[in-house]
């Protein structure tokens, strides 16, 4: 009887899809808002916030577009500095269910204390990408 249980239980579990260092990552000043939806209005790719100099936050986006029939979705982040390089690194994922899935769009993401920015060129490192920056910034950088 407890075999059968067992086979029950591991049957009905969702797989997790392990989601770790994927998507982008973006620095913005500490507090910022910052709207992946408005990725989609623009051509540049880039957040319409400027970026000083002063203690600053790493978003990482995840996912920008994924179904509500997920379950558990979890993320988190950190940021390390050598001065002129920010390297991030992600956790995260959520369980998703077989057969069809709703049609609708949500948005994974997490933030993270980033260092504090001086004037002058960085570096921002995700999941592969990298993009130079100059403290201040008309744009926000991300890495994708």
């Amino acid at each position: 009887m407890r075999l059968s249980a067992l086979l029950v239980l591991t049957a009905c579990q969702q797989p997790w899809m392990d989601l770790s260092d994927t998507g982008y990552a973006c620095i913005v000043e500490q507090g910022a808002d910052f709207s992946v939806w408005s990725w989609y209005d623009t051509t540049t790719g880039t957040a319409p916030d400027a970026l000083s100099a002063g203690r600053s936050e790493v978003v990482v986006v995840i996912s920008d577009c994924y179904s509500s029939s997920v379950t558990d979705e979890q993320a988190t982040c950190s940021a390390s500095d050598d001065g002129a390089t920010i390297d991030v690194v992600s956790e995260a994922g959520w369980h998703k269910p077989g057969g069809s899935q709703n049609s609708d769009c949500n948005v994974l993401s997490t933030r993270c204390a980033g260092p504090d920015l001086t004037d002058g060129p960085w570096t921002l490192s995700y999941a592969g990408e990298t993009v130079d920056f100059d403290v201040p910034s008309a744009e926000t950088p991300c890495t994708r």
